[in-house]
């Protein structure tokens, strides 16, 4: 590792050069040895945000790069790549291309087109001396300028990569380096935005003969979070490999390692705060190793070492917010044992095809693990497809699922729902019944009942309600217990606490709510549902039989 203590940590910094001369700089030279070392002519590397991808992509543009090749070799004194001479021979040697995408995330297609047009305008005026280059024939030179002073057309956009390569390798008689950072930003506003078939046909002709059967081509390195289908951006690709969280290769590059956050506490003389961060920002898997979030660990050491949710509230993300909204019961009932610390078993499809995402529940756990939402604790690879333990990573992501439960139900309401949940731990069932009705007339209509039976949506709200009480309480449901099978029990972690279990009934009427209540309270005590508390010491019970027909809800308590 390549620090001065002390120095500055680089939040939202992403440029190399400006990183290792004025900022700590945790050494991950050795990234450019695996790349070096790789067999394959395109590399596609999936992590969360905020992981450090871009970083490393400038790094490699940095090592690479013909342009000022002297200068940059001075960057890397000092650090494990200028160890190895074979690699360091590689040093300033390729013309490099080098693609953000992360700014194309326009609301149609019109405008996404205008924004590449810009982008590539800015990209051939890295290497506006080309248009006077003697190794190019007057087409050429035509071709080039098009792009250059954005008089290009559809066709000459989807062609401009690879001739780009085509003319940096006349010039220089030298094959070209391409990296793409976000390569997958595009695709997921088109998803967004509801164009992505034609944001699709456009990136699969951007990257496929550029990375396909390009002769000008030396290597590739793309980044993003999501793997879209090989079948859908790059077909016919076949010297081509892809890194992602299940990878064994390149596992410990991008995040820290342990070993890394112990030498970063040790330089800012913060040695005793490896437990609360290790609590808080490790638990990541990736390959084989475990990692911890570097964004979170860098703001807990700017922030005055204090353990709060940083990474988590960086930026938006569709894919998971879209999760969250459109969840059923069976799957909160599976967030709520990811919630207390169980583990999961999923199948996990890495070959993302959104048009399926709505409706491919190993989908939806496929995008809550690649953007580290969700760790592997197990794998096994299957017909195609990882057969996954998942479980929660570590407290900051665990605090975002009980927020995203409960605030996708009850919107603005934390005061109401903070009062509805305090009023049922305490027994007092008028305020109870009158905060759920409450909520009920203020929320109920914005959800869809129609693809779900009554009962299912109630139990969902009811449970998704109950996981703000889970740092105190053990959320179960639909578990055998006594004679039958209750809705939801609360277990408390301290025994001196009440237990509670809730029965849910859906009326056929307004005039049957008092009696379905009465009813459900009932089979909670012919059925013995409160067993479920003996084999945790649990001997004092609030039982609840709720009943709702539409917006009402009559509850009864023992």
């Amino acid at each position: 590792m390549n620090s001065i203590k002390n120095k500055a940590l680089p939040i939202g910094v992403d440029d190399f050069k400006n990183i290792v001369e004025d900022y700590y700089f945790v050494d991950k030279s050795k990234f450019i040895e695996q790349i070096l070392n790789q067999k394959y002519k395109v590399s596609l590397i999936t992590r969360p945000r905020r992981f450090g991808k871009t970083l490393l992509l400038s790094m490699l543009r940095y090592f690479f790069t013909l342009d000022n090749a002297q200068s940059n070799r001075k960057l890397f004194c000092g650090l494990q790549i200028e160890n190895h001479s074979l690699y360091m021979k590689r040093q300033g040697i390729s013309p490099v291309i080098f693609i953000s995408l992360k700014g194309v995330t326009q609301d149609n297609f019109d405008l996404f087109l205008t924004k590449m047009t810009n982008l590539m305008s800015d990209i051939y005026s890295d290497f506006s001396y080309i248009k006077e280059s003697s190794e190019l024939n007057e087409i050429e030179k035509i071709n080039f300028e098009r792009i250059y002073y954005r008089n290009s057309n559809q066709i000459d956009l989807e062609e401009s990569l690879k001739n780009l390569t085509k003319f940096l390798y006349k010039h220089y008689h030298q094959k070209v380096i391409i990296l793409i950072d976000e390569y997958d930003s595009p695709i997921l506003a088109a998803w967004k935005n509801n164009y992505y078939d034609k944001s699709i046909n456009f990136m699969r002709n951007f990257f496929g003969e550029t990375l396909k059967t390009n002769e000008y081509l030396d290597f590739a390195v793309l980044t993003g979070i999501t793997r879209v289908s090989k079948e859908s951006l790059f077909s016919g690709l076949n010297n081509f490999e892809i890194f992602s969280v299940l990878s064994d290769n390149l596992d410990d590059i991008f995040g820290f390692t342990e070993n890394e956050v112990i030498k970063i506490l040790q330089d800012y003389n913060v040695t005793n705060a490896i437990k609360e961060i290790k609590d808080w920002y490790d638990g990541y898997i990736f390959g084989k190793s475990e990692i911890y979030n570097p964004w979170s660990i860098m703001k807990y050491i700017i922030n005055g070492y204090k353990a709060q949710s940083y990474w988590i509230n960086t930026s938006g993300n569709i894919l998971i917010n879209n999760f969250f909204k459109n969840i059923d019961t069976d799957t909160t009932n599976e967030i709520m044992k990811l919630i207390n610390g169980e583990s999961i078993t999923k199948y996990i499809d890495e070959n993302l095809v959104y048009s399926d995402i709505e409706d491919n529940i190993s989908a939806l756990y496929s995008i809550l693990l690649v953007s580290g939402y969700l760790k592997v604790i197990d794998k096994h690879y299957e017909s195609g497809k990882y057969l996954c333990s998942l479980k929660i990573p570590n407290k900051e992501v665990l605090y975002e699922y009980e927020n995203k439960i409960y605030q996708n139900l009850s919107q603005n309401a934390e005061i109401q729902l903070k009062t509805m949940m305090n009023a049922m731990v305490f027994g007092y069932v008028e305020v109870f019944s009158d905060t759920l009705q409450k909520f009920l007339l203020n929320v109920v209509s914005n959800f869809d009942v129609t693809k779900k039976t009554q009962e299912e949506f109630y139990h969902g709200l009811i449970l998704g309600l109950t996981a703000s009480i889970s740092n105190d309480y053990i959320i179960e449901s639909n578990l055998e217990s006594g004679y039958g099978r209750f809705d939801i029990s609360c277990i408390p972690k301290d025994k001196n606490k009440y237990g509670i279990i809730l029965e849910l009934k859906s009326s056929k009427s307004k005039r049957s709510l008092n009696s379905d209540a009465s009813n459900a309270l009932k089979q909670i005590q012919k059925n013995k549902y409160d067993t479920v508390f003996n084999k945790f010491g649990i001997d004092r019970i609030w039982k609840y039989g709720i009943a709702f027909f539409k917006k009402d809800v009559v509850i009864k308590n023992n």
